[in-house]
């Protein structure tokens, strides 16, 4: 059903942390009712359009380097604590959950900046996980391409992407801890496809 391009040499890749069950669930419902008021909404969260909180996102030469590094990235890493305070819509419609930034989420953050940055290279379409029906939007490729200077270090802003409507839907603030980080395939709209390696913070 599905096909995966992948260059030679590159993959696009977005390290995230995987949020709980509870957290899981209401995104993917969320997701869910956005795309019922809005059917061009082009994002839908399922069993393999992943919830997630992105820390980096990159095209890149060595899985194996990426692996190490964020490894160690995570080395003194405990498990981390998250508040839902709201939903959020930006100026091109897209809603996500926005999460507090906690000095520790954007030290993690910052470490795998700078971890990865040797490893990054130009972006191409092919190093992309689509489906078969699927081409990479050129906005897909400009944000990846430039991440560091979209939402690198200082300007980080940890969020959970839900899908576009013109208006955001209301929630509950909501606690939860997160203890897992992966590595998974990027898709288009920069959606997390697959999981490529997984770590559980202790």
């Amino acid at each position: 059903m599905y096909t995966i391009y992948i260059m030679e040499d590159t993959i696009a890749i977005d390290i995230v942390l995987l949020p709980p069950q509870e957290i899981w669930d209401l995104s993917v419902s969320l997701s869910r009712d956005i795309r019922e008021q809005n059917p061009e909404s082009d994002i839908l969260l399922d069993d393999t359009h992943l919830p997630h909180i992105t820390l980096v996102q990159a095209s890149v030469d060595n899985l194996e380097e990426i692996y190490k590094v964020t490894k160690k990235s995570l080395a003194d890493i405990r498990p981390l604590p998250f508040n839902v305070e709201c939903v959020m819509i930006d100026e091109n419609g897209t809603v996500g959950l926005s999460i507090v930034k906690t000095k520790e989420l954007q030290q993690l953050h910052n470490d795998l900046m700078s971890s990865i940055e040797k490893f990054r290279r130009d972006v191409d379409s092919k190093a992309f996980y689509l489906d078969s029906d699927q081409a990479v939007g050129r906005g897909t490729l400009d944000w990846v391409q430039n991440f560091t200077q979209h939402t690198g270090y200082e300007k980080y802003i940890p969020h959970i992407t839900l899908g576009r409507i013109s208006s955001s839907p209301k929630i509950e603030q909501k606690r939860f801890i997160a203890d897992r980080v992966a590595v998974c395939h990027l898709g288009n709209h920069c959606t997390c496809r697959k999981i490529l390696k997984e770590w559980q913070l202790i």
